[in-house]
């Protein structure tokens, strides 16, 4: 009886050693247990197991779609579309105010859509045959649609002071500066019905929203702490309501979160955000099938991620205070060099394979576009409309310049 209990002793021991190596083998977990007290705990740095995986990085082909020896602007992209603003450039400084142009990637020409106004037109974004921009000669935010008569008119809504536009299918949203601080609002373009997104929290100050299919993010300011929120809201005609979805804030440990990007529908969609940490901008993500993921850390402060489809991507500092790009494949879960070398590289905008950018390799800046090509087919592909060229033609203000 005495044999038997000492070899049950032993074999326990075993055991034991036996799940403590194990244990050290498996990777971490990305996302811990939901604890409905504190909110969703995020893992330790030290234990957030990484989604990078080594793998054979994409063939990037590099091709420059603006070069006028002119200042240009934040682009954009959308299809076969492309906007951006554009200053013109004498002696070394600018002349005149910022104006917004569209061109069909591959053609040689452009068009000006912002023509009559004074003050600066900037921040374009272009989705279908829309294009929206801030007009800061009145500050309002301004749509273009060659389709519709007058084929440039305010955005409803838009008051004095309004930035920071996005566009997705019928839905335009903004950034309208209050007594309180920065508010965002959402525009149905069908129907003119404008909506404070967020009226519940009077005292957090807004800003960057992005838009997705039935999907906003934005970030919020509270308390000086920022942090990221994920609204869902009807597309098909109903009255604006909002329902959150995500909110950051409940991510522990909390630090500040800014600048989201969203894509996918109210359902199935990916986010990503900058986390601050320390004196670094990481970039996570958040699924709403998987749930939170890193996709760089510890690499400096990374900056302006933008999401469209499989694709991820973000400016990386480098000496000189400088920038290069960066991918990250959502699908693959491999994250890969999309533009680096001489000069600086910032701004970047994505649809599908595509990714625009300014670049400063060759001393102005310039408006560079990279194919992001694969060995094998990408995962989980970019929707395939049928592509939408922004018309061409003369611009017919109401705005009355200031």
């Amino acid at each position: 009886m005495g044999k038997t209990a000492v070899n049950i002793a032993w074999m326990s021991t075993w055991l034991v050693i036996a799940l403590l190596v194990l244990s050290l083998l498996l990777p971490p977990p990305l996302l811990a247990a939901h604890d409905s007290s504190s909110g969703l705990r995020a893992p330790a740095a030290s234990q957030l197991q990484s989604v990078s995986p080594e793998g054979e990085s994409p063939q990037i082909v590099e091709s420059v779609v603006v070069s006028n020896g002119q200042r240009v602007g934040r682009p954009d992209i959308y299809q076969q579309s492309l906007v951006y603003d554009e200053v013109q450039w004498v002696d070394g400084r600018p002349s005149g105010p910022y104006q917004v142009y569209a061109k069909e990637i591959g053609s040689a020409s452009a068009t000006l859509l912002s023509s009559g106004f004074t003050g600066s037109q900037m921040m374009p974004r272009v989705y279908g045959a829309d294009v929206v921009w801030v007009d800061w000669g009145s500050s309002r935010i301004l749509r273009y649609n060659a389709g519709l008569d007058p084929s440039v008119s305010p955005v409803a809504g838009s008051v004095a002071t309004s930035s920071f536009p996005a566009i997705h299918g019928n839905f335009v949203a903004y950034v309208a500066a209050v007594d309180t601080g920065n508010k965002v609002h959402l525009v149905n373009l069908a129907t003119g019905e404008d909506l404070v997104v967020d009226p519940g929290t009077p005292n957090g100050s807004e800003d960057y929203p992005s838009l997705a299919d039935g999907l906003i993010a934005f970030q919020q300011t509270v308390d000086a702490m920022t942090h990221v929120k994920l609204y869902s809201f009807p597309t098909d005609g109903r009255p604006l309501q909002m329902k959150l979805v995500l909110d950051t804030a409940s991510i522990v440990p909390t630090t500040s979160r800014t600048k989201p990007q969203v894509d996918g529908r109210d359902g199935t969609w990916n986010m990503v955000w900058l986390d601050a940490n320390g004196s670094n901008g990481d970039l996570y993500g958040y699924s709403s099938s998987g749930g939170l993921f890193s996709i760089m850390t510890a690499q400096g402060h990374l900056d302006n991620p933008a999401l469209q489809g499989d694709l991820v991507v973000w400016q990386k500092p480098k000496a000189g205070d400088l920038y290069d790009l960066w991918g990250f494949s959502l699908s693959r879960r491999q994250s890969f060099p999309l533009s680096t070398g001489t000069g600086n590289r910032s701004f970047p905008r994505v649809y599908g394979d595509n990714v625009v950018w300014i670049d400063g390799r060759s001393g102005g800046p310039e408006i560079y576009m990279g194919t992001v090509q694969w060995a094998q087919a990408t995962a989980t592909p970019a929707p395939t409309a049928t592509a939408t060229p922004i018309p061409t033609g003369t611009p017919t203000p109401t705005v009355t310049p200031s």
